[in-house]
């Protein structure tokens, strides 16, 4: 059945069963949702929506009954018993970049959580421990999903954009990168921009993504809305790394081409394949530091192939040393030399340094993790909505080869999906 105020009345039956541990119920309901048209008629804050490729399985988090920073949240699900409590979130790029007010590490225990597959979907009710008026938060939240109305995509178009750095100023410090391959040992670092894209009346992230999703369904995409006015959306193709009960699998994805410039001639560009070894030797080292055995992996790149783009790619699985969890693989994996550089100490110094912005949650990892199985994504192809502004940034990676202008046409290419799909 779907989800109704019968099925909440049954729910608080269960509930009032509540114990002394952290405890989890699943109740499934019998037909499909548009998690994201529902969600932008809802105003439960915070939500988190998550949702891999092709919406294999997506999660919908709904309210908070606790926000934890990485070394809390690691605690957490050391402790709990159950594996199915999950917890959904991400980490800034760089914490010692955010303005006050921006949460550097936020892990949100949901109150409940809407869980759907194309065969199967439930929401798990977190229950806690010996809290008197736990029902009560759950059937306000729980309430204000069933009574939320869908809303439709968001069509609306942009009517300017302003890009920071502009581009002379990018040139020039492409310049200054360049001259620190020559007096430093940096190899590679990552320059980003941000692009503030000013739309006409205030924006709704979910039916927002919702148009993005449609149109690029091959990747991971996300919505983190914080607080009724501030939210942090994208959509990735990078998968830092995936944890199925002590196995791990961790994405290499380096070097960019126009798919109308011919995206096999990736497979063969020098300073593209300088790109990627940088991440793949990286991957590799924390790969061999997390896990017990052999890493396996595919010698040479693939093509990932996207909607407007392509990247080279390679795979890396393992398994886990006993004790190894999600923040552990975190701390190991971020930030790797696709949204950094390498040495990673040097390169991120030099973008502390020429950077003339925060990247706040641009390029952080973000996803949903739990003591049995987590997904986590390296946030690229991604920005901040407030009001009637959409901030979106984009990286691209600076070797000696570089050639500073085709590095700022493959920062136009990354958002040029935005672009089109929002154009005045």
């Amino acid at each position: 059945m779907p989800l109704s105020r019968a099925l909440i009345e049954s729910i608080r039956e269960r509930v009032a069963d509540a114990s002394d541990i952290w405890q989890t119920m699943d109740v499934e309901l019998d037909h499909s949702l548009d998690l994201l048209l529902k969600a932008a008629g809802c105003d439960v804050a915070p939500m988190v929506y998550f949702s891999t490729p092709c919406k294999e399985i997506e999660y919908l988090g709904l309210g908070q009954w606790v926000v934890f920073n990485n070394q809390s949240a690691k605690a957490f699900l050391s402790q709990t018993t159950s594996k199915d409590v999950v917890l959904m979130g991400g980490q800034a790029f760089d914490s010692s970049k955010l303005k006050p007010g921006m949460p550097a590490e936020w892990w949100v225990l949901p109150v409940a959580v809407i869980i759907q597959t194309p065969k199967k979907r439930a929401i798990r009710v977190m229950i806690p421990p010996n809290l008197d008026d736990a029902w009560t938060t759950i059937e306000t939240i729980l309430l204000q999903w069933v009574d939320a109305v869908a809303q439709p995509e968001h069509h609306g178009a942009y009517t300017g954009v302003e890009h920071r750095p502009k581009k002379n100023k990018w040139l020039s410090t492409i310049d200054d990168v360049k001259n620190l391959f020559q007096t430093t040992g940096l190899e590679k670092v990552v320059m980003a921009r941000e692009s503030q894209f000013v739309f006409d009346a205030p924006l709704n992230p979910f039916a927002m993504m919702a148009v993005i999703q449609r149109h690029g369904p091959e990747l991971h995409h996300f919505v983190m809305r914080f607080s009724s006015d501030e939210a942090f959306i994208g959509g990735t193709p990078e998968r830092l790394f995936e944890i199925n009960d002590g196995g791990i699998v961790s994405d290499a994805i380096a070097g960019t081409i126009r798919n109308d410039a011919g995206a096999t001639e990736l497979l063969t560009r020098h300073k593209d394949a300088s790109e990627h070894r940088y991440v793949s030797d990286f991957i590799l080292r924390a790969m061999q530091g997390l896990c017990d055995g052999s890493i396996t992996f595919k010698n040479k790149p693939r093509l990932l192939t996207l909607r407007v783009i392509s990247h080279l790619m390679q795979t890396f699985k393992g398994v886990l040393r006993p004790g190894v969890g999600p923040f552990d693989a975190m701390a190991a994996l971020h930030p790797t030399p696709a949204v950094a550089g390498t040495p990673t100490n040097l390169a991120m110094g030099a973008i502390a340094q020429l950077e003339p912005f925060s990247r706040k949650w641009y390029a952080g990892p973000m996803g949903v993790v739990s003591a049995s199985q987590s997904t986590v994504v390296v946030a690229i192809r991604s920005g901040l909505v407030k009001g009637s502004n959409v901030t979106l940034f984009a990286g691209a990676g600076i070797v000696a080869e570089s050639d500073a202008n085709s590095e700022w046409d493959e920062l136009n290419a990354k958002i040029s999906g935005f672009e089109a799909l929002f154009r005045s």
